[in-house]
Formats: structure tokens, C-alpha cells, sequence
């Protein structure tokens, strides 16, 4: 990814039927049946996490410090799976507001999760 994600930036994500790279399966992660999108600061931590839960009809968001996949976890938000994501091609946009990131599908805002921790360090890797 080239040049980072910073303010007023954003990604675009798509997918034919939301098979989106799953995390690697462990206890915590299993129940992401939809895939899952990680963006990353220079640090190592996830800035955020978009995952799909199929079996739970929701878009989970969090973020982590540092690299530890078990620890520094923050309080899950979720919002309703959008009725396009149950198949066929979906777009993922992600937009970086100063403060927050504004995630859409397709064209629609279905959650805006407020920045955590250093909400100036710019994303420098997706996974």
C-alpha cells in the first residue's frame, strides 16, 4: 500500500462474494465466517479491523495495540450486515476522517468507528 492511509484518505476493498481473506482461524477468530480486512499502523497494532460474521448478520469493527493477536483488544462495535453482502459483488469503502473512519457498503454508511488510540499515525499496511 502506497502511500499510507491518512486523513482524508480512503481504501476501497472489493469482493465477488464476500470472501474477504479470513484472519488465521484461532479460538478468538472463528466465528468470523465472512472474512475479515486488518489495516495496520508502522507500530504493528491495527488501527482497525473490519470482519464479517455471516452467522451473526453483522460487520464487527475493533482495534488492537501492538502485535499480540490476543491482547489489547478494545470493546467490539457491530453494525447490521448490509442484505447486498449476503452474495454477490460487495464494495468495502473505508474513509479517513481526522478523528474516525466512515465505513461504507457501497454507497451506504453503515457504521463510523471513532479512532482509539493515535488518531494521526497513518495506516502503512493492509492484511
Amino acid at each position: 500500500m502506497q502511500p499510507p492511509l491518512k486523513s482524508g484518505g480512503f481504501l476501497v476493498f472489493k469482493s465477488k462474494r464476500l470472501n474477504l481473506q479470513t484472519p488465521r482461524p484461532t479460538e478468538f477468530t472463528r466465528r468470523y465466517d465472512g472474512g475479515g480486512i486488518n489495516l495496520y499502523w508502522k507500530t504493528g497494532g491495527v488501527a482497525l479491523r473490519i470482519t464479517v460474521s455471516k452467522a451473526e448478520k453483522a460487520i464487527l469493527f475493533n482495534s488492537r495495540i501492538g502485535k499480540e493477536n490476543t491482547k489489547g483488544w478494545g470493546i467490539e462495535e457491530r453494525a447490521l450486515l448490509p442484505p447486498q453482502c449476503s452474495d454477490g459483488p460487495v464494495t468495502i469503502y473505508v474513509y479517513d476522517q481526522d478523528d474516525r473512519y466512515q465505513i461504507m457498503v457501497g454507497i451506504k454508511t453503515v457504521h463510523t468507528f471513532f479512532k482509539r488510540l493515535d488518531n494521526t499515525a497513518p495506516v502503512t499496511k493492509v492484511g
